[in-house]
């Protein structure tokens, strides 16, 4: 199995970003680079995140680079095949890891995966959906839709399937596509949460 870095981005928001670390150690794949950049947060996180999660690395930008920025600081600093961008509130489960992988397998030229997505909603049963693909881009209009978002997650969402665009939220690639495209665009800027 190829070694995947996880890169993740955190703003003021160290006990989410050490949930997010929790599920990812709980995962049974193993050959991960864990990255986690922290945006300039008004407290610095590196400590807890060492003495929580020691195998982690963590980066401290002296300045709030965005969404983009805080990425690209992880790319320069990952080792990984492939790179897993993962939002740091949210939560990995078993078998993400590999069903993403799977899919590089056995569809040439893959690009980009992003699994389904869905809110945390303690309460709530089934699971809500956040994005399960996305429609193609009108050309005229310039605008699509998120693939099930409101829905209940009844297991309609199963298959993997083409979509227009991956979500920010979790998305894989190969490092190759970084090498070839370079790296995230930073002339669109997309703070993080405060």
């Amino acid at each position: 199995m190829p070694k995947i870095s996880i890169i993740t981005v955190n703003f003021n928001q160290l006990s989410v970003t050490l949930e997010l670390l929790e599920s990812i150690k709980r995962l049974s794949f193993k050959d991960l680079e864990v990255i986690v950049v922290d945006n300039a947060s008004v407290a610095d996180p590196i400590a807890a995140i060492r003495l929580a999660y020691p195998e982690t690395i963590v980066i401290r930008s002296t300045q709030n680079l965005g969404f983009a920025g805080g990425n690209n600081l992880g790319i320069n600093a990952s080792k990984g095949e492939f790179l897993f961008f993962v939002n740091n509130d949210a939560e990995l489960v078993e078998g993400t890891i590999e069903k993403l992988l799977h899919l590089f397998q056995f569809i040439p030229n893959l690009g980009i995966v992003s699994p389904k997505l869905c809110y945390y909603l303690p309460h709530q049963k089934p699971d809500v959906i956040q994005y399960a693909g996305a429609t193609e881009i009108h050309p005229l209009t310039g605008r699509n839709q998120t693939i099930g978002s409101g829905a209940l997650d009844k297991g309609q969402y199963l298959k993997a399937m083409p979509t227009a665009y991956a979500h920010g939220a979790a998305m894989m690639l190969p490092r190759a596509v970084i090498e070839k495209a370079g790296n995230m665009p930073e002339v669109f800027f997309c703070t993080t949460k405060n």
